[in-house]
């Protein structure tokens, strides 16, 4: 994989390095880059010198702490570096990333898939957990309602 830089108005990689700060980090000490172009991931690493990889987990599970807290519930402790999944691509404010989360079985993938977009079609099921990811890769969980009131 190769590293690339974000571009300087790149809305995640800003919300990120925000949020560490925010959270009582020294945004000196680490490294906040994005790996190729799709699926995008973000990168947090401790790099106290500025041209070093130091190994101190402590440090990067404190950021995926820090980073759960402010919203990026999929942040990644992976001891050496904190890794932040699915940050949507050209997103703009104001724009999510909608899934549908159920709970189904099966004997493979394939197999929950089917019994998924079945459950999905089944006018009967009430399940209506969502999963929204926003614009810098934040994730919020909703459970919306089919009922209207008066």
């Amino acid at each position: 994989m190769t590293s690339t830089a974000p571009p300087p108005n790149d809305a995640a990689i800003e919300a990120i390095r925000t949020a560490l700060a925010d959270g009582g980090h020294d945004p000196g000490e680490l490294l906040v880059l994005s790996l190729g172009a799709g699926p995008r991931h973000v990168i947090v690493r401790y790099n106290p010198d500025g041209d070093s990889w130091a190994q101190e987990p402590e440090h990067c599970a404190a950021y995926a702490l820090t980073l759960r807290h402010a919203g990026w519930g999929r942040a990644l402790d992976l001891e050496s570096l904190v890794l932040i999944p699915d940050v949507p691509l050209g997103a703009e404010p104001g724009q999510y990333i909608a899934t549908w989360q159920i709970d189904v079985d099966g004997d493979d993938a394939a197999g929950a898939g089917a019994e998924a977009r079945e459950r999905q079609l089944d006018p009967g099921v009430t399940e209506a957990l969502w999963t929204l990811t926003d614009h810098a890769g934040r994730t919020t969980a909703v459970t919306t309602s089919d009922h209207t009131h008066p």
